[in-house]
């Protein structure tokens, strides 16, 4: 599983909480089976010699049995298999509250954001959001990746660093963030000095992979329907 706020934490004790462990453990109570987690950090993309890291790496080697949260996409589709979704989502950029630059305090959309040049943004390294910016077709999308990727300091390797960069710039910094519901979730945290630029760039479900052809995948998704009826999910 992927350690991220508010899907999976890990205590001080070594106890694991969050959305994604309750999900699991209503599955593993839902099918009879016992789900075991290992927990991963980083995101999960393709190398520029088509190797798989992190999660999908554990699940195309066969390494682990199933394997998520993940935004559910086509060029995983090539690779694993995807549940039904359990949960909506979608890429978000989030800015500070207060103490904000004059040209902060106007970006209301991400039209905003990409036609100007004094506020810096950027996404975690490799993830979901900046993936969706390096195929987009769109020209703002690509403008924007051009940019990312031609700025210093811009790119981030987690969210944890992406968030603190945000409270630290003083409004000189926006995160484009790989979930909605991550972004929820921090901007309803104190201090809630956060704040959600617009509405999300797509709307996307996250899902568990499995291994292609695994078993697995046909019961986890019974699994999801049955909880999703039953007012669980």
């Amino acid at each position: 599983v992927l350690q991220e706020k508010p899907f999976v934490e890990v205590s001080s004790g070594g106890e694991y909480t969050g959305l994604f462990v309750d999900l699991l453990d209503k599955i593993s109570k839902n099918i009879g089976k016992k789900i075991d987690i290992e927990v991963i950090t980083g995101p999960s993309y393709r190398t520029e010699q088509s190797h798989w890291t992190g999660i999908m790496q554990k699940v195309i080697s066969k390494e682990a049995d199933l394997g998520g949260p993940l935004t559910i996409t086509s060029i995983q589709e090539r690779v694993v298999d995807h549940t039904k979704p359990f949960m909506s989502s979608g890429i978000v950029p989030v800015a500070k509250k207060s103490n904000m630059t004059a040209t902060a305090t106007t970006l209301n959309t991400v039209e905003d954001l990409a036609e100007q040049t004094e506020v810096q943004y950027g996404v975690v390294r490799n993830g979901h959001a900046h993936n969706f910016f390096r195929l987009s077709s769109v020209p703002m999308y690509e403008r924007m990746y051009r940019y990312m990727n031609t700025t210093s300091g811009v790119l981030v390797d987690t969210v944890e660093e992406g968030i603190e960069k945000v409270r630290s710039s003083n409004g000189d910094y926006v995160f484009i963030m790989d979930s909605s519901v991550t972004a929820n979730y921090y901007v309803n945290q104190e201090p809630c000095d956060l704040q959600k630029v617009g509405q999300s760039l797509t709307a996307q479900g996250l899902a568990i992979v499995t291994p292609i052809g695994s078993q697995y995948r046909d019961i986890l998704t019974l699994a999801i329907l049955q909880l999703a009826e039953s007012g669980v999910l």
